[in-house]
Formats: structure tokens, C-alpha cells, sequence
């Protein structure tokens, strides 16, 4: 293994996609399935990766994690490559371990502080008002700590629960026969010990090094811990960085995946609306294999199939209103009229309380009603505002990344900058400071930033001539 080489494992629905652009960038691509070496035609290695991408709960990006250079070469890869990308850096590494102060307990969880923020914890916990070292266990969608320590290595994990185990990906027999053996003649007192996959594959004196060196670091957490009385970090952690693709993002990857592998158009979507449709995907795409010709065929039926099945009239449906920093507003409202796979999508939704607009300050009065009009993958969708009985009271466009409609659900992300109008023909730009907040604090990157203000100065100025028309 080379020294200052980005040693980067890839899972999940956008693995083919990210190693060919990580093989691009010169780095190497570690511990990839039989299926991937193959595709990509590269030797299938063990070795440990300093860099680890998998997917994201929800599918709708990955999570990188890994030592902080090789770390970040791999992110500049990404946004390199793909436009759009929305990036989150955590509050917490992952695997960092903190002296966590137990505050109240709920349905087999518990509330800790850790010092600079508040965590749900799992178990095991201490009671409330004690403190106890607390593991950052998962960063995606928000951090969880878990009363179950454990340092990681290359080789090998240490735990505090005293058990033994191997890698699933460690297939052979004989090798996990010959890893539990080792397992227990190594294991630390009052330690666990799991084997990851690079142990399959590395002489056993390696391991044995490792386990030495980690059981001492344990050690030496578990006494520093033992002095403290008050939450604060003990042990930094791994970095890690959550990464978005938008409908944009998604359709780079696509191109990117078609370089090695027949790919319908939408590939990335359908990965990411779930595993029926993932399944679906599949088949279409072993029918493409052999038929390259039916690409834009097999594409269109598939987009066809998938879309009219669910967004139809007199359903309700969700709307995932999500901000550049994770945090989504769930929307609804009933679908008035569907035109799918191209044609618009209008939404009504009744409010029953009163309140103001977004933007418009107008007062809302119970009664009221929106009529949303969105057009799929375009870069922004428009709300009216209507009194009871009927009077226009206001238009709102929101700009956004392009809009993707799954089944049961509308999403996008929303950048911030928005258009409203109002029924004397005032127009105005709003809320540009907070798209600036959402480039300067890195969720967005530059690029993405100046398409949103084009797409608002675009709209604004549409507005301003169809007035001018009126008149």
C-alpha cells in the first residue's frame, strides 16, 4: 500500500458512480465487491481504507467519513466532478467518545449533555444526573450517542462488551475459525474485540500489534474518565461529512455510471425512492444490457410506470421542504391536478388559522387557501395565496434545486432566496442574506448559489414584463 494514497471504500447505490470518479482522481479503491472490481476493472484488495462513503438513511446522498486529509481530497473530488453537491459538516465526529452528563430518560432512551450540545443516547445508561462516557455512534440524519464504547483501528475494534467478532464480509470458514481463536487468546480483560475485513487478509502479527496499541488507549480513557465530573470531549473522533445530491447531482452521477455500465436515465432516483422500484430498476437495466438500442425506450416507460402509479388526482401528498443545513418542513395538500411524467403538478391546500404569509406579510385568515403549481425538476415552484372568496391575496415562488417527484412524495432543497408578489404588481427579491449564510457556512457551494439568484433575478423580471403586459 502506497503512503499518502486515498485508500477509499465505497457502499451502496452510488458506488459505481463514485469509484469511477475516485479511480479518476488517482485514488485507490479498497475492500470493493467481486461485482464492482469487475465492472471497473480493478484488482480486488483488502487493504484498510483511511476513507469510508456509504449512504445516507434516506439514499439521498453519502456519508464520508474517514482521517481528515484523505477525508477532504475525496470531498473536493466529489464537488469537483458533480455540480450542486450540499455538503453538512456534524457538530460531533463520528466515534468521538465524550464524558456525557444522563438528563432525563424516555422509551429506553435517554437525553444527555455533552458540553456544547444535547444527544439522544442509547443504551447502556447511567441514572439521571450521573455522568458516563458516551460513543458518537451515528452523525446521519442527526448524531445519537451510545453508552457502548469502542475504538477502531485498522484491523480490529475494541469494545466494552467483552465479545468477540468478524467482519460479515470475512467469508472464509477457515479464517474466521483461525480469527476467533485468535480472538481469544488476545482479547484484553474487560474488552471486546471485532475483527473488520482487512484483518482476512494481513499476517496476524499486524493484529496483534494493533489490539496492543487500542487496549492501551482504551485504558487510558477509561481513567481519564474516571477524574472527570463535568461533560466535555475525551476523545476526538473520526471526521465525517454528510453529503446531499439534488436532482442536479443525481443526473451527473447517472452520466458518470453510464461510462461503465448501461444506465437508464434516472438511475440514482429510482435507487433512491426505495427497493421495489430499486428491484425494477434492475430488470430494466438487464434488458438494456442486451439491448442498448431500446435506451430511450426502456428510460420513458419505466419514468412513466413509476410516476403515474401514485401522484394522482384527489390524493394527498407529501412535500419534503428541506433547508440547506438537514432540517426538513413537511408540507401537505391534494393533488387538484397531475400531469405526469412531464406535465405540471397543482396542489391545493385550506388553512384553517390565522397568521401572515411568508414573505408577503399579508395576514392569513381562516378560510383561506393556496393553490402550489410544480413543474418536476425545475428550479422553483409557485404558491397563491386566495381569501375565501377568491380574492387574490399574494404570490410566493420559492427557488429551489430541481424538483424530484417520488412516489408519494414531492422533494427538493430549498435555497432560500425566494420571489414575492403581491396583487398591485410590487415584486420584490427576498431573503438573499440567508442564501449568503448558506454559502459562507459551506452548505452550498458557489456555483449553486449564483444559479439560485439568477433563477430569482429570472423570475422577477418574467413577472414584471407579464405585469406590463396587463396594463
Amino acid at each position: 500500500m502506497k503512503e499518502n494514497v486515498v485508500q477509499v471504500r465505497v457502499r451502496g447505490i452510488y458506488s459505481t458512480a463514485l469509484c469511477k470518479l475516485f479511480l479518476d482522481h488517482g485514488f485507490t479503491i479498497t475492500q470493493a465487491s467481486s461485482v464492482l472490481a469487475e465492472r471497473l476493472n480493478i484488482e480486488k484488495t483488502m487493504y484498510p481504507p483511511n476513507v469510508e462513503v456509504y449512504d445516507t438513511k434516506n439514499r439521498q446522498g453519502v456519508v464520508v467519513v474517514g482521517e481528515r486529509e484523505p477525508l477532504e481530497k475525496t470531498l473536493n473530488a466529489i464537488r469537483e466532478e458533480v455540480e450542486d453537491v450540499v455538503t453538512r459538516r456534524p457538530s460531533v465526529n463520528l466515534n468521538a467518545i465524550y464524558m456525557g452528563r444522563i438528563i432525563r430518560k424516555f422509551n429506553g432512551k435517554a437525553i444527555a449533555d455533552i458540553g456544547h450540545m444535547r444527544i439522544i443516547v442509547t443504551p447502556p445508561f447511567a441514572d439521571e444526573g450521573k455522568v458516563q462516557l458516551l460513543r458518537i455512534s451515528e452523525v446521519d440524519p442527526k448524531p445519537i450517542a451510545s453508552g457502548e464504547i469502542s475504538i477502531a483501528g485498522k484491523y480490529v475494534v475494541l469494545t466494552t462488551n467483552n465479545q468477540i467478532g468478524v467482519s460479515n464480509k470475512i467469508k472464509s470458514k477457515d479464517v474466521r475459525k483461525i480469527l476467533y481463536h485468535f480472538g481469544e487468546k488476545m482479547k484484553p480483560v474487560n474488552m471486546g474485540i471485532i475483527f473488520r475485513t482487512a484483518a482476512g487478509s494481513v499476517d496476524l502479527a499486524l493484529v496483534s500489534e494493533e489490539i496492543e496499541k487500542i487496549s492501551k488507549e482504551m485504558e487510558e480513557v477509561i481513567n481519564i474518565s474516571a477524574s472527570l465530573e463535568e461533560p466535555t470531549l475525551v476523545r476526538e473522533g473520526e471526521a465525517v461529512v454528510v453529503t446531499e445530491f439534488p436532482a442536479s447531482a443525481k443526473r451527473a452521477l447517472d452520466d458518470v455510471r453510464k461510462s461503465v455500465v448501461p444506465t437508464v436515465k434516472g438511475h440514482h432516483f429510482y435507487k433512491a425512492s426505495g427497493d421495489n422500484i430499486a428491484c425494477l430498476v434492475d430488470f430494466a437495466e438487464e434488458i438494456l444490457s442486451r439491448h442498448p438500442e431500446l435506451h430511450g425506450e426502456i428510460s420513458s416507460t419505466l419514468e412513466r410506470k413509476v410516476l403515474e402509479k401514485n401522484i394522482r388526482n384527489g390524493n394527498e401528498v407529501k412535500i419534503e421542504h428541506v433547508k440547506p443545513n438537514g432540517k426538513i418542513i413537511y408540507l401537505y395538500g391534494r393533488v387538484a391536478q397531475a400531469k405526469l411524467p412531464q406535465g405540471e403538478i397543482v396542489i391545493r391546500r385550506t388553512f384553517r388559522g390565522k397568521g401572515y404569509y411568508d414573505g408577503l406579510n399579508v395576514p392569513k385568515d381562516p378560510g383561506d387557501h393556496g393553490v402550489t403549481i410544480i413543474m418536476p425538476e425545475e428550479w422553483f415552484f409557485k404558491t397563491e395565496y386566495y381569501s375565501k372568496d377568491g380574492t387574490f391575496k399574494g404570490a410566493f415562488y420559492n427557488i429551489n434545486t430541481p424538483i424530484e417527484v417520488y412516489p408519494h412524495k414531492i422533494r427538493y432543497i430549498d435555497l432560500e432566496i425566494d420571489v414575492v408578489e403581491w396583487p398591485d404588481g410590487t415584486v420584490r427579491v427576498i431573503d438573499q442574506s440567508t442564501l449568503e449564510e448558506a454559502y459562507i457556512k459551506g452548505y452550498i457551494p458557489r456555483k449553486l448559489k449564483e444559479k439560485a439568484e439568477k433563477v430569482a433575478e429570472r423570475i422577477m423580471n418574467e413577472i414584471v414584463n407579464r405585469r406590463r403586459m396587463e396594463k
